[in-house]
């Protein structure tokens, strides 16, 4: 059963955006993933995408990354009940380095922004600066807006980096 959503004006297929091989980890987002054959139309405004670079550090505790899968949950379940939400992709399966990339489409930036200060996000993001540091060697997260048109036999366009 497919789960396309519509919200917003635009339409994705979550599962027809899937990783481009093997080694999605290390491409540019807009690479990294195949949005063109997921993302069905955007509207105007575009949808935004967050992703959530990581590389985890092997070494750590396990009860550390339990709980820390235990807060990511929570949190991606806290999202999912918030306006302009659209989807969570988790990377559930990290490389033998332990390089994980994850992503998460919104309606816009504002509605990302508003989920960072919910309480559940809050706490993981507490657990990570505080009592699991340590758990990540490094993470990096980024916005980006994705565009289509309905119909459109162009592939996705990416808003420019420097713009936003």
């Amino acid at each position: 059963m497919s789960r396309i959503r519509s919200l917003g004006g635009g339409c994705i297929d979550p599962e027809r955006i899937v990783p481009v091989g093997p080694d999605f980890r290390s491409q540019p987002i807009e690479h990294a993933f195949t949005w063109g054959d997921g993302v069905i139309e955007t509207g105007p405004s575009g949808l935004y995408i967050v992703s959530f670079r990581s590389r985890r550090n092997l070494a750590a505790a396990s009860w550390v990354v339990e709980r820390l899968l235990s807060l990511d949950s929570a949190a991606t379940q806290e999202a999912m009940l918030m306006p302009g939400f659209y989807h969570y992709e988790p990377d559930n399966e990290l490389s033998p380095e332990g390089d994980g990339l994850s992503y998460c489409a919104w309606t816009g930036p504002y509605f990302a922004a508003f989920a960072r200060t919910q309480p559940r996000h809050k706490e993981a993001m507490a657990f990570i600066r505080g009592e699991g540091r340590g758990v990540y060697r490094s993470y990096h997260v980024e916005g980006r807006k994705i565009f289509r048109d309905q119909g459109s036999e162009e592939e996705v366009v990416w808003e420019n980096r420097d713009a936003a």
